[in-house]
């Protein structure tokens, strides 16, 4: 899997639609989120999923939840305490430092779920004192992932259907 030079993450999160509130200094960051294409792989869904876990769990930040679908499977580093980026060139830095990681998840295809750009923020920083929210935070274990032992894995295999 090639990996991005720095002037092509830049120009990747260009392209991205950013919600200005995930670093307005108002609110706490939510999550990073990646997803993997199970649908390009020869193997089953549940040994895909067996496997992943087992790699996930040996990365430096190892992430908070694994969410199956048929098709795909979702990930989920969610931040640890209050998390809050201070304006957008710290929060892009964030985001430059976290594609790095995902890039070097071998063995499976990660990419950026670039809807977590446009989540809402999980919650304002108002009643928060200073001391318990980071201001700087950085894409490491300290900041993200895992609170625990294991990793939370979700299946959503049925397909919903709306009734009218």
């Amino acid at each position: 899997m090639r990996k991005f030079t720095s002037l092509e993450m830049n120009s990747f999160l260009k392209q991205c639609t950013f919600r200005k509130d995930h670093y307005d200094g108002k609110n706490a960051l939510y999550r990073l989120s990646a997803i993997v294409d199970v649908q390009s792989t020869a193997n089953s869904l549940i040994e895909t999923v067996q496997k992943l876990t087992i790699k996930l769990n040996t990365l430096t930040v190892v992430p908070s939840e694994v969410v199956v679908f048929p098709d795909r499977v979702e990930i989920h580093w969610y931040t640890k305490g209050y998390q809050m980026a201070l304006n957008r060139e710290q929060y892009l830095e964030l985001l430059e430092s976290y594609l790095s990681f995902i890039k070097e998840i071998d063995e499976f295809e990660v990419k950026f779920l670039d809807r977590c750009l446009i989540e809402d923020p999980d919650r304002t920083v108002w009643g928060a004192p200073n001391e318990i929210i980071n201001f700087k935070p950085k894409f490491n274990p300290d900041c993200f992932g895992l609170e625990g032992n294991k990793i939370k894995v979700l299946f959503l295999t049925e397909k919903l259907e709306m009734i009218a």
